[in-house]
């Protein structure tokens, strides 16, 4: 065998062993060109989804500042908060300490009051009912007086 037939051999035997192999290329080739295709489809949704992703960290950057403008408010509401806290504690420990004790003696002097008064109604009721005997039995014996003499 000569060398160009010996090289025509090898290059036979080299197709056969790269046929699986070129086959397998061309439908590698085949699939890449379909994503490919793809992806120029998606492309254009994915440039309006980047686009949207911007408006809404935009969006997002406001609202972060509404929000620290917010925090900083309820802060200052809350120093606030904390000064009227402490103000209404001492309101609230002079009602307890101070007034209180002050109305529970005036409502006890008052009730003592009420007490002697209705005890003195009732005395009083029963005097004016001696005084009216009194007088009728007066007037009775000024009249007898006035009969005898």
């Amino acid at each position: 065998m000569s060398n160009k037939e010996l090289l025509l051999a090898m290059s036979d035997i080299m197709d056969q062993k790269l046929k699986p192999i070129k086959d397998t290329l061309d439908e590698h080739s085949k699939i890449l060109k379909e994503h490919s295709d793809i992806l120029k489809e998606h492309s254009e949704d994915i440039r309006d989804i980047k686009y949207t992703l911007k408006e809404h960290s935009d969006i997002l950057k406001e609202h972060s500042e509404d929000i620290r403008d917010i925090k900083y408010t309820l802060k200052e509401h809350s120093d606030i908060l904390m000064v009227h806290s402490d103000g209404i504690q001492s309101v609230k420990l002079l009602l307890e300490n101070d007034f209180q004790p002050r109305l529970q003696n005036i409502e006890g002097c008052y009730i003592s009051t009420f007490n002697r008064y209705r005890d003195g109604v009732d005395r009083m009721q029963q005097l004016e009912t001696d005084v009216d005997s009194l007088k009728s039995v007066v007037e009775e014996h000024s009249r007898q007086l006035q009969k005898i003499v």
